[in-house]
């Protein structure tokens, strides 16, 4: 928890510029120069609280390595002289509290109080030329950084100027995703020729037959190459994860898990289940829905699927009905699956089909899996279809269930840097977990790795109504369905039984994590939640 915090405020110091900044901070010196010149005089620490943090370094709590000098109360952690206050854990999570030695600032300033007598009061309007000079020299050195042993002539400075042995030293020293980040970051901040040169030299360390980061490295440098050459995305027809989540252990467990939660909504007051889908793919889910009916089993099951003109299908949902019917025989239940082509603003329980008359009634579960994500909201278009879409199914449908399934990442709003770092987190994840379940060799999981590729390119080159996926991480579509007048609704025992012993009675590789947070189910690998169910009414 600490360590992904601790990420996430990095990402923001590093990718982030302007009013988009959030973490500005500054070495000690500064922070006593800026209030000395707002007027402030500092102020002495009363004994006991130096001698409070004596006795609780005495205690042995914060481990063996910390001593502490009283003036200065600035702390460190290993060998590191911090300018100031931080905490850190070491490799034995001991926190070290040390003495920081105090650089002296270059320039005296009349008005702060480090040491000399100030002659003019905060009060006063300050007219004395070499007054003004000498807040000057502080102004500048506080906006320009002078004191933050920043070398002017570091190739870091002098980004049009990079030699080969500079960027043969960039790909050498750091992670490949570490070059792809600042390829990325170049992008972000117009200079297209260093991030052209970057790529340029990963192209010999990427490989799309490699070990999972070189395979990353490939299909990153792709999507960073459409950026530059702003060339159309193509990402074809089936760009939903309905044509692929079988391939993926965290997908395949979800619509397990998603299926469960909508068979759960069923009653014996209504046995007939009637299930709207805005994406119904290629009908894979349903099959493994049908497949596994528990008993007792609804009465019948009727599929809806929805095709509204605001979300582009991955697959044409006439083409999977009979499938589904024949299915349902073989099965003992009755199946029936319509096709409703209309506006989300023309949805009502008419247009959909919904049974009304008494003694006949249906429970009703819509169905978003990963198909939000390609609907624009506000950021976008004024007019909001991702939000007028939500609004419309709770007022016209009134449904029993909302399932919503959705991949964990932000690549709707974040800017352009921020917005990379998390496609390639999220893909990096995706693809050791195909390691852990293909061989290298798969013409599968070449297939599959392709269209990842081409999603790639469409989180990071698209830009405005051009991306089409746009997801959130799950906190937004919490705050999202909770203003479109949503509840969550808690999952019934059985949903989160299901998904362990599925995992208990399967090879779904040791990198596999589940995990129930905020009321959703949360399915990732590694460290990194990839997606997550939960359900609304």
């Amino acid at each position: 928890m600490v360590d992904k915090w601790l990420g996430s405020r990095a990402r923001d110091m590093v990718a982030r510029e302007g009013p988009n900044l959030i973490c500005r901070c500054e070495v000690f010196g500064k922070w006593r120069a800026r209030l000395g010149m707002a007027g402030y005089r500092q102020r002495q620490f009363g004994p006991g609280v130096a001698e409070w943090v004596r006795e609780i370094i005495g205690s042995g709590l914060v481990g063996p390595g910390g001593d502490f000098f009283g003036e200065s109360m600035q702390v460190g952690g290993g060998e590191r002289s911090l300018k100031r206050p931080f905490m850190e854990m070491d490799n034995q999570h001991h926190l070290t509290l040390r003495i920081v030695k105090q650089r002296l600032m270059q320039h005296t300033s009349p008005i702060s109080p480090l040491g000399f007598s100030n002659p003019t009061s905060p009060d006063s309007p300050i007219t004395s030329t070499t007054t003004m000079s000498r807040l000057q020299q502080i102004e500048d050195q506080l906006l320009n950084d002078i004191e933050d042993d920043f070398n002017e002539d570091s190739p870091v400075n002098q980004k049009s100027e990079w030699s080969e042995s500079a960027l043969q030293s960039l790909i050498k020293r750091p992670s490949l995703r570490q070059s792809l980040l600042h390829a990325a970051y170049a992008l972000s901040e117009g200079d297209p020729d260093f991030a052209s040169a970057v790529l340029a030299h990963l192209t010999s360390a990427a490989d799309p037959r490699g070990d999972p980061e070189q395979r990353l490295a490939h299909h990153m440098s792709c999507a960073l190459l459409s950026r530059l050459s702003a060339e159309p995305i193509a990402i074809g027809t089936s760009h939903s994860l309905h044509h692929h989540y079988h391939a993926f252990p965290c997908f395949d467990l979800c619509f397990i898990a998603a299926n469960r939660a909508i068979l759960d909504s069923s009653s014996k007051a209504r046995p007939n289940l009637h299930i709207v889908d805005f994406d119904v793919g290629d009908g894979a889910q349903y099959v493994s829905l049908i497949e596994s009916l528990p008993h007792p089993r609804p009465s019948s099951i009727t599929i809806t699927a929805c095709a509204v003109s605001e979300l582009p299908q991955s697959h044409p949902p006439e083409t999977v009905g009979d499938r589904l019917v024949s299915l349902g025989e073989q099965a003992g239940v009755a199946v029936r699956f319509n096709v409703v082509r209309c506006k989300a603003s023309e949805l009502d329980r008419k247009a959909v089909g919904l049974n009304d008359e008494e003694g006949e009634e249906e429970t009703v579960a819509v169905n978003f899996a990963y198909a939000l994500q390609r609907v624009a909201d506000e950021s976008v278009m004024t007019e909001n279809p991702r939000d007028v879409l939500l609004r419309r199914v709770r007022a016209e449908l009134r449904p029993d269930v909302v399932v919503l399934v959705e991949e964990n990442l932000n690549t709707n709003t974040a800017p352009f840097a921020a917005r990379f770092g998390e496609v390639m987190g999220h893909v990096g994840s995706v693809f050791e977990s195909l390691d852990a379940r293909m061989g290298r060799e798969s013409a599968e999981r070449a297939r599959v790795e392709q269209w990842l590729g081409r999603r790639a390119r469409d989180m990071v080159a698209g830009e405005g109504p051009n991306r089409v996926c746009r997801c959130e991480v799950f906190g937004k579509w919490r705050a999202r369905l909770g203003m479109a007048g949503y509840r969550q609704r808690q999952f019934g025992p059985g949903v989160a039984e299901s998904v362990r012993e599925r995992i208990g009675s399967c090879l779904v590789g040791p990198g596999l994590t589940f995990r129930e947070m905020d009321g959703g189910l949360c399915f990732g690998w590694g460290d990194r939640v990839l997606t997550v169910l939960s359900t609304w009414h």
